[in-house]
């Protein structure tokens, strides 16, 4: 896995303290292809409500409106990484890896899809000529052309977990809190948030691999969880150094609320 020497900052809200770069974030539901492809999972992971594929696959075949492109990635990159660069732009709904024919396989290209084609931007503006594992990257906008063009031979793919409308936005307005001292109460955890704007939702969730207590919140609007990310992450709570970082599909599904 690539170890990213030089952090990225993304722009500052509003204060004095920058904002950061989210700790890489633990390993994603991976899904690898067969030769018959991925196999689609029927229910949301989250609400376990029937989630219909079909619909998202047609729209990814037939819309690039929403696809950047990632040049110079080293070897050493796997679609883990890849998700880690970028899932702080926004919520994302396929990613792909594969080695740069032209490049002479030396390097690698990621094709990452995002659900808002403004979170693409944001990751284009913020992505270009960024330092990762001490190649310098080029992010531009896929299209249909290019794609025709270099046919590049797929490494390695998968798609995000399934989620429906109702709770890809949640996971979008949502950000995870890791290591919180063990008598934090769900009451502690809205103090330390309310802050930064309308909060829809929050909860304490058991980590089922460390037995850790973490948090949930859900902001109404992304630029307050944008913007309580920034100052809380790295933030020292009752001798607790607080991690914070945008929550994934995963964080929501495969931990335990608790009562």
């Amino acid at each position: 896995m690539v170890s990213s020497e030089e952090s990225l900052e993304r722009p500052r809200t509003s204060g004095s303290k920058p904002g950061h770069l989210a700790p890489e974030t633990e390993t994603f539901v991976e899904r690898s292809l067969s030769a018959d492809g991925p196999a689609a999972a029927p229910f949301c992971v989250i609400c376990m409500q029937p989630v219909d594929t079909s619909e998202a696959d047609m729209m990814r075949c037939s819309d690039d409106e929403t696809s950047i492109r990632v040049t110079n990635l080293s070897k050493n990159t796997c679609e883990n990484d890849l998700y880690d660069l970028v899932c702080q732009f926004g919520v994302l709904t396929h990613i792909s890896l594969a080695l740069d024919d032209k490049a002479g396989s030396h390097t690698q290209i990621g094709i990452v899809e995002f659900d808002q084609r403004e979170d693409a931007e944001e990751a284009i503006k913020w992505l270009t000529g960024h330092s990762y594992d001490n190649l310098l990257l080029k992010v531009e906008w896929e299209t249909r052309e290019q794609e025709e063009a270099s046919v590049p031979v797929i490494k390695e793919a998968y798609d995000p977990t399934p989620m429906c409308e109702t709770c890809m936005q949640v996971v979008e307005l949502s950000v995870h809190v890791t290591n919180l001292p063990e008598n934090t109460c769900e009451r502690d955890l809205y103090n330390l948030f309310f802050h930064f704007g309308v909060i829809n939702n929050f909860y304490l969730i058991l980590d089922e691999k460390t037995g850790s207590l973490c948090g949930i919140v859900e902001f109404d609007q992304r630029e307050d969880a944008e913007m309580a990310i920034s100052w809380i992450n790295g933030h020292v709570y009752g001798e607790h150094t607080l991690q914070v970082k945008w929550a994934t599909a995963a964080d929501l599904s495969a931990q335990r609320r608790l009562n």
